[in-house]
């Protein structure tokens, strides 16, 4: 029996060529678009679940009382020792600092190393990170010891063990190698190759009681039920144990370790790059819209033709096949030819995978090898979309009567009525992807092209204390040079103006102030968040900012009048300042600030984020970063000239620069990604929509071959019936864009909500939407349409 249908589905299948190909085009692009979605899914569900402790452990982090706007993953360092203390089912706490780029040397090697961070011992009990050599539950324990992981140790020491051996860290600070443990998985929050003992940071200045120095803090728990426990404890433990002015305005919070990748998107102070869950779902309702268009072809075309398959059907019934043998057969039709769709989506998958894994930013891996158990789900997945895309065929075509498809009368309604049903679903999701990649775009445009408030174009920067654009523990070398430095590179003929900034994309020094030390009181409200910078005098002329009333730094700013600031236009509104200069801000009894001068509101950060009160303070020396207005002719000689000075001043640290676009266009790696993969993922459904409006054209324009003919020889004109032929796809279109607009502007509402700067949604974007599906598929259509009407009437007419 298996054979013979086997015999049948490859006649039918080689004798409609067309068919046959429009359907494995369609289910292959289909199912290899699923199957790459499904990848990054997995790989993003993945993230810490190969820790066996997972649902036990919880970050501690920071926030804004009822503010979410301000949420950091970091927590004082006193914190975790006091929570075993307070808490009895706490099983143990890990501190460890955000990974940052630092200087690493060893011999006459040295590079700048990402993954620099220092940590608790118990890191390696609480998380499950391979321990190769060494004991980090003693050796930790010990100021200036370091476990590297295995790639650091190849790279520093080749085949030999560095136990034993030693590590420079910023050129001042010598560690000892105590162990070394296996390289972190790539779907890992954590990424750090070098875990210095915490001690070290004690060691190296950092006050042990200090409640304003922060780190993730760790902590693990008797059972996931105390989680929440802990979540409701922090709060009542803040009141009695955290000093009283590192809690104002401030709230505790327990996040779990699963949550971090996905469901902390607005969470700040990590180093890795994040996910979204609502990214997830989206994707995977493009994954399953994309796939159901496919089916839905297969289903059109299915019944389309079932004009051609009735006679067999009746001829099959009447000499005695049963309809269980007609659905067998139809099903192993369709599941034959998803089989071969799936072979071709494999392919795909392997050819396109890199470049995907390059967009999404994530290490994706597929093969028997990597994942056998997701490879098995997805050769079962791609058959079980041969017998659902041909489910609905194989009970329609075998439900025929024999004595009614053999005198030619078929009741075709109800399956005409479904297929434009399916079709409409068609068009929605294609006019839904292509309104959503245009509100994507123009968002990403807005947040490329008008940024408020800075001119950012030909702006050269680098950090002072070596590669990082996080600060790092390098001492800075330029700080006493920096006139010397300054003078000489303005001589330089292609730099026109440098400056030194504290910080470029992150937030600057954060500080709380209770209203009253806010002259004025801030007309009631309970007090102030605010941001510092520290610049030199010509901060202000090269980064191109606008000043809005009194003055800005002159050179004796530094010096005696060092105490002077200068503030944005939101601090001057949230202090409820009418007159600002000469107001004051004391941050403590013997320091108070003096407002000088105002300038124009300046986005030195996403854009998802409001512009925060900010205060800029002088200084004459070079703080963590320099930066030069730079002409773009002869671009590659200017920095050349700067990197030859650099090493002239700072022979101790290697020339690592970037331009601030470059910088700035790195907040929006996840939009821009978004973007692109909207406008791919829109082009495919598209496509793929296309394929079966293609195929139904042609059936249509063949059952109506004699209905064209007639017309003709009466009189009507080739746009005549092209456009007879063609006038369905409009109203259905018309259906499909009522049907998307409001389900899109609700969706696309939603995701512009997390910028505080955005573009209007207006009917433009989805008239535009629908114009280019309808386009698209009337282009599609009428190629059919016209086809058909320049056939000879006469050979359309013959048979009669």
């Amino acid at each position: 029996m298996l054979k013979t249908y086997l015999i049948i589905t490859l006649r039918n299948l080689r004798r409609h060529r067309g068919y046959t190909a429009i359907n494995i085009v369609g289910l292959s692009v289909g199912l290899a678009a699923c199957v790459l979605i499904l990848l990054y899914i997995q790989t993003e569900l993945s993230f810490d679940r190969f820790n066996t402790k997972a649902d036990r452990i919880v970050r501690i982090t920071m926030q804004r009382v009822n503010d979410d706007s301000w949420h950091w993953a970091l927590a004082p360092i006193p914190m975790a020792a006091l929570l075993e203390e307070d808490f009895p089912f706490v099983e143990q706490t890990a501190r460890i600092t955000p990974p940052i780029k630092r200087l690493v040397a060893q011999g006459d090697r040295r590079f700048f190393e990402d993954g620099v961070a220092f940590g608790d011992p118990a890191v390696f009990d609480i998380f499950d990170i391979p321990v190769v050599q060494g004991d980090p539950a003693t050796a930790l324990a010990s100021p200036f010891t370091v476990f590297i992981s295995q790639r650091l140790a190849r790279k520093y020491f080749g085949d030999t063990s560095p136990v034993g051996r030693q590590l420079v860290l910023d050129n001042r600070w010598t560690f000892d190698v105590a162990g070394v443990f296996a390289d972190l998985p790539a779907n890992s929050h954590l990424a750090f190759d070098f875990m210095g003992s915490f001690e070290s940071e004690f060691a190296m200045g950092t006050e042990r009681e200090n409640w304003f120095t922060n780190a993730w803090t760790y902590a693990l728990v008797q059972s996931p039920a105390d989680v929440q426990r802990l979540e409701e404890g922090l709060t009542p433990f803040a009141e009695r144990r955290v000093p009283e002015g590192r809690t104002s305005g401030i709230d505790f919070s327990a996040l779990p370790l699963l949550d971090i990748h996905l469901y902390s998107s607005e969470v700040t102070g990590d180093s890795t790059t994040k996910g979204d869950i609502r990214y997830v779902y989206l994707f995977a309702a493009i994954a399953v819209f994309i796939l159901l268009i496919a089916c839905i072809n297969y289903m059109n075309l299915a019944t389309a033709r079932a004009a051609v398959r009735a006679r067999e059907v009746g001829v099959r019934k009447a000499v005695g096949a049963g309809q269980v043998q007609l659905i067998g057969q139809f099903l192993a039709e369709s599941v034959l030819l998803s089989g071969l769709a799936l072979v071709i989506a494999i392919g795909l998958v392997q050819l396109l995978l890199p470049a995907f894994a390059h967009v999404m930013d994530r290490q994706i891996a597929f093969g028997l090898s990597e994942s056998p158990m997701l490879v098995g789900m997805i050769v079962l997945f791609g058959l079980g979309v041969g017998v659902i895309a041909g489910s609905y065929p194989a009970f329609y075509l075998s439900a025929f009567r024999p004595e009614a498809v053999l005198k030619g009368s078929i009741q075709r309604a109800g399956s005409l009525s479904l297929r434009r049903a399916l079709v409409v679903f068609q068009l929605f999701v294609s006019v839904a992807l292509i309104a959503a990649t245009l509100v994507v775009y123009r968002q990403m445009h807005l947040v490329q092209s008008e940024r408020p408030g800075f001119q950012e174009s030909q702006l050269l920067t680098f950090a002072t204390r070596g590669g990082s654009f996080v600060q790092g523990g390098l001492e800075n070398e330029l700080a006493d040079r920096y006139d010397v430095f300054k003078g000489e590179v303005l001589r330089i003929p292609g730099v026109e103006q440098a400056t030194t900034t504290s910080t470029l994309t992150q937030a600057g020094e954060i500080r709380y102030l209770n209203a009253e030390y806010v002259e004025g009181g801030m007309n009631g409200a309970p007090g102030l968040f605010l941001e510092g910078q520290t610049v030199d005098a010509d901060f202000f002329e090269t980064m191109g900012l606008e000043r809005v009333a009194g003055n800005l730094f002159d050179a004796a700013h530094a010096g005696a009048r060092a105490r002077d600031i200068v503030v944005n236009e939101t601090l001057v509104k949230e202090a409820g300042w009418d007159a600002p200069i000469g107001k004051q801000l004391h941050f403590s009894d013997e320091d108070v600030r003096t407002v000088i001068g105002v300038v124009k509101d300046f986005h030195n950060k996403t854009l998802k984020e409001a512009i925060a009160p900010m205060y800029l303070q002088p200084t004459d020396q070079a703080s963590n970063f320099v930066v030069l207005r730079v002409r773009s002719h002869d671009l590659p000689a200017t920095i050349a000239a700067v990197e030859r000075l650099w090493g002239e001043v700072v022979p101790e640290q290697p020339f690592v620069y970037r331009f601030y676009d470059d910088v700035f266009d790195a907040l929006y790696r996840t939009e821009l990604r978004l973007g692109q993969l909207f406008g791919a993922f829109a082009l495919l459904a598209i496509a793929i929509a296309c394929l079966g409006l293609f195929g139904l054209a042609a059936f249509a324009a063949q059952q109506r071959t004699k209905e064209v003919g007639i017309r003709k020889i009466l009189g009507a004109s080739v746009a005549q019936i092209a456009l007879l032929l063609s006038r369905d796809i409009v109203w259905l279109m018309l259906a499909a864009f009522v049907l998307a607009s409001p389900v899109v502007y609700v969706g696309m509402e939603r995701w512009l909500s997390t910028f505080a700067y955005r573009i209007d949604l207006n009917g433009s974007i989805f008239l535009i939407a629908g114009g280019v599906a309808l386009c698209i598929a009337l282009l599609t259509v009428s190629y059919q349409a016209v086809r058909a009407a320049l056939a000879d009437p006469v050979k359309s007419l013959r048979y009669e």
